[in-house]
């Protein structure tokens, strides 16, 4: 996942539209469409405005650890898939017990 796909990604995640992102780092929109549609990645001086808007570490924009279903640490002795990731959510949406 390159960096713009992460972006994506956690935008979707916390229901951020592109005109919210906008206007929470003062990127234009038709930048922010451009990095969807062309698949490019954001200027380096605008990462620190996405990493604060999103409420991210520039860490995790730039390795993906933490937010990319698909990231995998050096460390790590499993793996997790598109499925889990889909059991998880679906367990999480259940809430909590009353």
């Amino acid at each position: 996942m390159i960096i713009s796909e992460r972006i994506f990604y956690v935008m979707e995640q916390k229901n951020i539209t592109q005109l919210e992102l906008s206007r929470r780092t003062g990127i234009a929109t038709s930048n922010i469409s451009d990095w969807k549609k062309k698949k490019t990645n954001p200027k380096a001086d605008c990462l620190f405005s996405i990493c604060d808007a999103l409420e991210i570490t520039p860490d995790q924009l730039l390795t993906g650890k933490g937010i990319d279903p698909e990231y995998k640490d050096a460390d790590m002795d499993y793996e997790v898939t598109k499925a889990d990731i889909r059991i998880l959510k679906q367990i999480h949406s259940l809430g909590d017990p009353p």
